[in-house]
């Protein structure tokens, strides 16, 4: 009985005792980051017009941003990755089977943006969940 007093004690003391913490208080300079995910090829190649997890491999962006007001933001991309379809793994309609049509390609992809954070609060402490922000850019891709 004492030991699930001294525990209970123990959780109840560090439950209530906080020290406030701050992570990066002074304005950065650079944000970046790394996505992990895939591409989706959709096309007549796959059976349905959202495209189709059957192909699906990795895929990586890289990103760098630098703020330079507290609403915008230059951003940079650079995504890694490859599509592939073959419509030959699909039972219907029968005539995609004997067309046996198939492909698979690298693709990388540069891209330069302009975002926009809807809260204002580029390079400042962010006490929000979540940030929105939009995005709008120019990119290059090459298969």
């Amino acid at each position: 009985m004492k030991t699930i007093a001294r525990v209970v004690l123990c959780i109840s003391i560090i439950s209530f005792s906080s020290t406030p913490s701050r992570a990066q208080t002074e304005k950065y300079h650079f944000e970046a980051g790394i996505n992990l995910g895939t591409l989706l090829y959709q096309g007549d190649l796959v059976e349905s017009p959202l495209g189709s997890f059957k192909g699906a491999k990795p895929m990586i962006n890289i990103w760098i941003a630098k703020p330079f007001t507290s609403y915008f933001s230059w951003r940079a991309n650079l995504t890694v990755g490859s599509l592939s379809a073959d419509e030959s793994q699909f039972a219907a309609p029968s005539w995609k089977q004997t067309r046996n049509f198939a492909f698979s390609t690298p693709l990388t992809e540069l891209s330069g943006l302009l975002q926009f954070n809807l809260n204002g609060d580029n390079g400042q402490a962010s006490y929000h969940a979540l940030t929105p922000y939009l995005l709008a850019g120019a990119g290059a891709t090459f298969f």
